[in-house]
């Protein structure tokens, strides 16, 4: 299912067309770079989309994914317990928390370091980046609701 919602994202227009923000020297990792900015428009505008609140949501993020270590590939499972405690997925509600993220994205390879200066594209293009995610995120739902067995009609 990650697989198949990972090529819808890629050849949707508003994902292609928040890539083509991104400054030439970036877009070789467009993909991770606006699937991060993205993050950060669905904590900005989490309300749209759930009635849970953003912070209960977390809570029970971080609760999952220390109760089921299984479900984590190594890579995740060695930085998990960092994830919490530094509350990653909260700092996407800010434009500092998601420049830290790329800090940590930049840090894994040198290939990657141009990766940190995205906040210069995401401050430039800010508003164009919202509507982008705003335009892509319904089309998202509706098709990872797709791939969802029909729920069971009893009685």
């Amino acid at each position: 299912m990650h697989r198949k919602i990972d090529r819808f994202t890629d050849a949707h227009e508003q994902f292609r067309r928040a890539r083509k923000l991104l400054a030439p020297e970036r877009r070789r990792f467009a993909g991770i770079v606006v699937d991060i900015f993205f993050d950060h428009f669905l904590t900005r505008h989490w309300s749209l989309y759930s009635e849970e609140p953003l912070e209960q949501f977390i809570e029970r993020a971080y609760t999952s994914i220390e109760r089921h270590p299984e479900w984590l590939s190594p890579e995740l499972a060695a930085v998990a317990p960092r994830m919490r405690e530094q509350d990653w997925l909260h700092s996407y509600k800010s434009q500092e928390g998601v420049g830290y993220t790329l800090y940590r994205v930049a840090r894994r390879s040198p290939r990657t370091a141009t990766i940190r200066q995205s906040t210069d594209d995401l401050t430039e293009n800010y508003h164009v980046f919202e509507d982008c995610f705003l335009n892509f995120y319904p089309d998202a739902l509706a098709y990872a609701a797709s791939l969802l067995p029909p729920a069971s009609q009893e009685g």
